[in-house]
């Protein structure tokens, strides 16, 4: 029994001397390796352009934000280049080293307003180092950027938002961008919600060179495309907005009866002010007309002709007011008979000025939304 005993004690003995011996190497390598490394040369430091493949898998965007013209997302963004300086024994396996001890890409978003490094319990970054040298430095990542917008077919408007990335001070000289797996280099979450109003349609990746007074740097691009869901504004304009004109046509049944006319044309048109006011807030102001505009305008002038149809009326029937060669009698009789031959064609007219007025505004507005970007990927929910 004591001889199983000492023979126990020194198999442990002797796995714990391997895995300490085990852990001098790797520090032994790690020490060699960095030893008169400088981490501000890139590598082949005075030779060809570092190379930096980039993928990116979006978590989440945030609402974007129509006023002040910007969209947050959440990313995970990876960088792979190779440093020959950092070629170790294959038999140490992979390392994982500070981003800090090592050449890192100075890559940033020139359209980000601004952007942070997410930390949960630590900062969720790391630097992946094969035995080729070949590296792999990944960050979770927040950052908030520009949207440019046109907002002239606004609510049938299809927005185009960039994520672009370069490198701050390295020209193509020194490093040259892409996507380290072409098309697919770009992934996105399948629970992806922008908002309501918004919906993904996909992106497509753009590689490019921009000129610069320091020089010509490399830059990737990911468009983001979004198109704006009509059905809230069906429900809460379009709809609303067309059953306030028809409402103000059940004038033209009302006959002599001055103040229901008057009550029923104010009203209408106070309800649609109220329409175009609300839907003001949700854009920024611009000098620009807008689709929404224009049908909520339409709709307002329909209304006030209402008013204007009547007002006509009264002003023919107060001129005949002061004709005293004809009766009282003959007076009213004439007066009805303007009334409903005024009515009568506006029965008729008003209808059917709006409904050609509904099929050229949906005819127009939709055939100009029907976008087609070329080189889109479609988002799969």
């Amino acid at each position: 029994m004591l001889c199983w005993t000492w023979k126990i004690l020194l198999i442990l003995t002797a796995v714990y001397t391997c895995n300490g011996s085990s852990d001098v190497n790797v520090t032994n390598v790690v020490q060699q390796m960095l030893s008169g490394y400088d981490p501000q040369l890139r590598p082949n430091y005075n030779g060809k352009s570092v190379v930096v493949g980039v993928t990116m898998y979006f978590l989440r965007f945030y609402d974007l934000c129509e006023k002040d013209m910007e969209v947050t997302m959440e990313l995970y963004f990876r960088q792979i280049w190779t440093d020959n300086r950092l070629m170790f024994a294959p038999h140490v396996g992979n390392m994982q080293l500070s981003h800090h001890d090592i050449w890192t890409p100075d890559t940033f978003f020139p359209s980000s307003k601004k952007s942070w490094h997410n930390k949960v319990m630590r900062q969720n970054i790391f630097t992946r180092i094969q035995p080729t040298g070949n590296i792999l430095h990944s960050a979770r990542i927040t950052t908030t950027v520009d949207c440019p917008m046109k907002f002239a077919l606004y609510p049938m408007d299809t927005q185009v938002c960039k994520l672009e990335l370069e490198s701050f001070g390295s020209s193509t000289k020194d490093i040259q961008y892409e996507f380290a797996k072409g098309s697919g280099s770009v992934g996105i979450s399948p629970g992806t919600i922008i908002t309501s109003r918004l919906r993904l349609i996909g992106h497509r990746i753009v590689v490019s060179d921009v000129y610069l007074s320091t020089g010509n740097y490399s830059r990737l691009s990911v468009e983001f495309v979004f198109q704006r869901s009509l059905g809230r504004y069906f429900l809460e304009v379009y709809f609303p907005s067309a059953l306030v004109v028809v409402l103000s046509w059940l004038g033209f049944w009302l006959g002599t009866n001055k103040s229901a006319r008057i009550c029923l044309g104010l009203i209408t048109t106070f309800i649609l002010i109220q329409l175009m006011l609300h839907i003001n807030t949700d854009v920024p102001k611009l000098n620009t007309i807008m689709a929404i505009d224009v049908y909520l305008l339409t709709c307002l002038i329909m209304t006030g002709l209402t008013l204007i149809e009547f007002g006509l009326v009264y002003f023919l029937h107060s001129e005949d007011f002061h004709d005293h060669k004809l009766s009282d009698s003959e007076l009213t009789k004439k007066f009805h008979s303007v009334v409903c031959n005024l009515d009568k064609y506006s029965k008729i007219g008003f209808p059917l000025l709006f409904i050609a007025f509904n099929l050229l505004y949906w005819i127009i507005t939709l055939t100009m939304s029907n976008v087609n970007i070329n080189g889109v990927v479609e988002f799969q929910e």
